[in-house]
């Protein structure tokens, strides 16, 4: 797994030893050492940094905000060949309750698809989302401001009306502004992905959903509560779902003559 993956932490090599089928008697001190002893070996032998970059976080209400952000996988081969594969997050800011789905595609309408995925897991709609300035959420830049000196994409503000949200902006060069989301994407490519391979999206899916009651059993070291209890006052402050899903299309003018 470190060969795989040299960032892997020790709790996450000792979870997957003391599971199924290992079934390792050792404890996570024993492994933690190893690791500690093994990481800067293996790192000087393939020739990478295991250094890993830290981020700021901020607090909300319940129901007031969820992040968004995108994270690249790698590769699956299948058989119509190599695909690249992304993962796509969307945390609830006040709990850290996280929902996450892996594509192949970041075209406007699996954006938006999956954040109708996500609204589904969470049975609601935070009352903002949080985003870089994306082009799927972005059409034009304008000026240095936060919110009011751009101009969103008509598909955005179509669904953002749909589902009844404010879209929220990153300020420029401020990804750390939506630290929260943006943890979780590394946690989760640790925990989910490092050292291991999948065939498809569906089984990175699969894997994801298998992982996800334990992270929701872990008390959060900031807001010191366990996520799934955080997470149910979170989610009974969501707004209601719309009685029909938005249907996602992506739209290109073109110009015809007058017949």
């Amino acid at each position: 797994w470190l060969r795989a993956d040299i960032k892997i932490k020790a709790t996450t090599i000792h979870e997957r030893l003391a599971a199924d089928p290992y079934r390792f008697p050792g404890s996570y001190q024993r492994v933690k050492e190893y690791v500690r002893l093994r990481r800067p070996e293996i790192a000087a032998e393939l020739g990478i940094n295991p250094g890993v970059p830290m981020h700021r976080r901020f607090e909300t209400i319940a129901g007031a905000q969820a992040q968004v952000d995108w994270g690249h996988e790698g590769t699956i081969t299948t058989r119509s060949g190599e695909l690249q594969v992304y993962s796509f997050h969307m945390v609830l800011s006040y709990s850290r309750d996280p929902f996450c789905c892996y594509v192949t595609s970041q075209d406007l309408a699996t954006f938006w698809d999956c954040h109708r995925r996500a609204f589904d897991h969470f049975s609601g709609v935070p009352a903002t989302v949080l985003y870089d300035r994306t082009k799927t959420v972005v059409k034009n830049h304008v000026g240095k401001g936060r919110d009011a000196d751009v101009e969103l994409h008509p598909e955005a503000l179509a669904f953002a009306a749909h589902y009844d949200f404010t879209i929220r902006l990153c300020w420029p060069n401020r990804p750390e502004t939506k630290g929260k989301v943006e943890r979780v994407v590394g946690s989760t490519r640790e925990k989910v992905c490092a050292g291991r391979t999948f065939a498809s999206t569906d089984e990175m899916d699969s894997a994801w959903l298998q992982w996800l009651p334990g992270r929701r059993a872990q008390v959060h070291r900031t807001h010191g509560e366990v996520i799934a209890i955080r997470a149910n006052r979170d989610r009974a402050a969501l707004s209601p779902l719309p009685a029909r899903p938005y249907l996602v299309s992506d739209r290109h003018l073109r110009v015809v003559g007058a017949r």
